[in-house]
């Protein structure tokens, strides 16, 4: 069986043999010559770890503390400044005083990991005017009321005075070394106070340095005080109790070696040292010596490891491990073959599921991804790559998709508008804050319409507060003038200023300030440019191509709507004046009907006559333009008087009276009715009498035309038609003329002087 084109699983397990057997052997036989190696380098990397582990946890406790002081100096300068101004102003109201006191007390006990001790407020010039301790912790051995001449004091305004408004100020005292933070509370830029306060570093680094156990395989640390600090390094050191109660760290092993060359030298070292044990005796330590800086204060970490102890550990752990591994390996090879075998294989297996789930459109199968740098991985991470473009792409496809759709929704709206609204202004109105309303990157829309004499765009519509004021004031601009309405209707192209500060055509308006880009586009109709709409945002590059593309569908569906909307105005006040014109016709005609009747109106009647004056109901009829009930008359009769309306024209009134018991108001509808059929028959009598004179009239012009076409001679001519016209007038006398300038003689032989 050639193993290189096996399956993957007897591959696995034979690389897995020679894998795992092989290092394992060399592993054992290296035993005797290295472990001395091994051992020094494990230490002193563990070592490293350990000191670097307790060196960020003390710096973090420390930096959470002073960072806690200076969070409690800011509270003090801003939320209690009245009654720290006045402290601080020896103004020592003692409810002052006590509300101070007892608020950094309950700060300080509800910060136990920081062992806080005390706390003062401190004038600038040393003065302290408030003290405070923790209520459960120690009381302090002695109370300062002067920190002028304490080098906490000094120390801490002289690196405040440099610019440093918290630091850490250590000092030793007759009480031992002492851990201040000093704070300044700050009114403005200047140093009103110091807040200084006081902390236990043994008890607050003992959860830090302090071993769970104590056996001579593990590292133990202890803290080396700053060497510039006027201290005896051999006294300037912390560590826990237990550690000097087992003899591990004394004043003595502090002036090892190790420690005293990393303080001449102020540098972290790792190296291997002596080390006093007991009175004679000594022991040999890895130690890593670690240097830090601590608010402006350097600190010296050290951590050791005995080496006696951790070497004779230490080898009976490896031979321990390598048999172990040995025995372990076989037993457990075929395990992590298999294991392997599914690690490399499910991945081929989750890409293939993947792209059946790309077949069917499902972009969130379940694929693992991986970090591996292998073929394996690679597979998996080109396909989620792959798999996210194709998303990436799908969801771009669908948003375009839905902005179209939403642009469409808006010209939708707005051809709906446009057939909806017939007044020009209004469907102005409409579509401007439309346009704000759906599309968010506008803030501003307006509309000009070029006036007849194609000088000025003139602004008709427009939103917003600015809006109201531009309209109030008439806003409007040259057609042809440098901006973009200018442009826009001069040249009817759309203009777009996509950075107003850098825009050569955009024109800074007092009431759009905000304005950062602008999109104009013309309304235009068979090349005839009628006005431009004009939107602005308040952000750069705001008007894309979908954007662009969309504005100028809309604009298109606009012109037409205002296009439609002046024509339907203008067919309106067509159709109102060709009413008027009816109406006037109508009671011209009837006038002169009315007229030809030899009287001012045609009255008839019906029924008996009571005599009611109808004049004030039909006065109301005439305002209201509607039918009116009186009044119950004495003779128990209702009047009422029902309009005759032709055309919106008042001809006349139909006036009636009945009995008060036969009365019901369908009687004053079906008046109604039959008076609004009276007015057309009437009319149409009108219409057929005039028709009737008009045709009398030119049968007797056409009879006159053809006595007088007979004729031959001028005088015959004159003769036969005064004859005929006094004949069908019934005049006594008719007479006709010619002349040329000199006296006209009549055809009756009388001359009238007449020239």
């Amino acid at each position: 069986m050639n193993i290189l084109t096996s399956t993957i699983y007897n591959r696995l397990v034979f690389f897995l043999i020679a894998a795992v057997l092989v290092p394992v052997i060399g592993l054992i036989i290296a035993l005797g010559t290295g472990t001395e190696t091994y051992r020094s380098t494990m230490l002193a990397a563990f070592v490293d770890e350990t000191a670097d582990l307790n060196a960020r946890a003390i710096t973090e406790r420390f930096g959470q503390t002073i960072a806690h002081q200076a969070n409690m100096a800011e509270q003090l300068s801003e939320d209690m400044s009245p009654l720290l101004d006045g402290v601080l102003g020896r103004d020592l109201d003692e409810a002052a005083v006590t509300e101070l006191t007892d608020w950094i007390s309950q700060e300080l006990t509800e910060h136990p990991g920081a062992a806080y001790e005390e706390s003062w407020i401190v004038t600038t010039d040393g003065t302290a005017v408030v003290h405070a301790t923790v209520a459960t912790g120690p009381e302090a051995t002695e109370r300062i009321t002067d920190f002028s001449d304490t080098d906490t004091f000094q120390q801490g305004t002289q690196l405040i005075n440099d610019g440093v408004r918290q630091s850490l100020v250590v000092t030793q005292s007759t009480n031992g070394i002492v851990f201040d933070i000093i704070v300044a509370l700050m009114e403005g830029t200047r140093a009103q106070g110091f807040l200084i306060t006081r902390i236990n570093a043994e008890v607050m680094l003992s959860s830090i340095l302090n071993p769970s156990e104590l056996s001579g395989d593990l590292p133990y640390s202890y803290l080396i005080l700053p060497p510039d600090s006027g201290m005896v390094a051999g006294n300037a050191f912390i560590t826990s109790e237990p550690l000097t109660d087992a003899g591990l760290v004394t004043s003595e092993s502090v002036l090892a070696d190790g420690p005293q060359r990393a303080i001449l030298n102020d540098t972290s070292l790792t190296l291997t040292y002596m080390v006093p044990d007991g009175e004679s005796a000594t022991r040999e330590v890895v130690g890593h010596i670690h240097h830090m800086e601590i608010a402006g204060q350097s600190f010296l970490v050290v951590t050791e490891i005995n080496t006696d102890a951790v070497y004779g550990s230490t080898q009976r752990q490896v031979i321990t491990a390598a048999g172990i591994t040995l025995l372990g390996s076989i037993i457990f090879l075929f395990i992590l073959a298999y294991l392997l075998n599914r690690n490399l294989t499910r991945p081929v297996h989750a890409v293939i599921d993947g792209l059946d789930g790309l077949r069917r459109g499902a972009y969130e199968t379940p694929v693992p991804s991986s970090d591996r740098s292998d073929e394996m991985g690679h597979l998996t991470n080109a396909f989620l790559q792959a798999r996210q473009a194709l998303a990436a792409e799908k969801e771009d496809i669908e948003d375009r998709l839905s902005t179209l759709a939403r642009d469409l929704r808006v010209i939708q709206e707005i051809s709906q508008t446009s057939v909806e609204e017939r007044d020009l202004q209004q469907l102005m109105n409409r579509v401007v804050n439309l346009i704000i309303e759906r599309f968010s990157q506008i803030y501003h829309a307006q509309i000009f319409i070029v006036e007849e004499r194609n000088e000025f765009a003139v602004l008709r519509a427009s939103t917003g507060e600015a809006g109201k004021n531009l309209l109030a004031r008439g806003h409007r601009l040259p057609v042809g003038s440098v901006s973009v309405i200018g442009q826009v209707t001069e040249q009817g192209q759309l203009v777009v200023a996509r950075d107003t500060a850098a825009s050569e055509v955009h024109r800074r308006n007092e009431f759009l300030y905000e304005t950062r880009a602008e999109l104009a586009i013309p309304l235009q109709i068979n090349g005839r440019i009628i006005g431009a709409l004009d939107v602005q945002s308040r952000y750069n590059d705001s008007f894309d191509e979908a954007m662009t593309n969309a504005l100028t569908m809309l604009a298109d569906q606009l012109t037409i709507a205002i296009e439609n909307a002046r024509l339907f105005t203008e067919s309106q006040r067509f159709l109102n004046d060709l009413e008027a014109t009816q109406r006037e016709t109508v009671r011209r005609r009837w006038a002169e009907y009315l007229t030809q009747q030899r009287g001012g109106q045609l009255y008839s009647n019906s029924g008996q006559n009571t005599g009611y004056d109808f004049s004030e109901l039909t006065e109301m009829a005439q305002q209201e333009g509607r039918a009116v009930i009186g009044e119950a008359t004495d003779r128990d009769t209702i009047p009422f008087v029902v309009p005759i309306m032709l055309r919106e024209q008042l001809l006349g009134f139909a006036e009636y009276e009945v009995r008060k018991q036969d009365f019901h108001p369908e009687m004053v509808v079906l008046a109604e009715e039959l008076v609004g059929r009276l007015a057309l028959g009437i009319d149409n009598a009108r219409l057929f009498n005039e028709s009737q004179q008009t045709a009398e009239r030119e049968r007797i012009v056409n009879e006159i035309s053809a006595r007088i076409t007979g004729k031959t001679e001028v005088a015959d001519i004159l003769q036969t038609a005064i004859s005929e016209v006094s004949r069908v007038l019934r005049t006594p006398k008719v007479a006709a003329r010619l002349h040329t300038g000199q006296a006209a003689v009549s055809e009756n032989g009388h001359n009238n002087g007449h020239t």
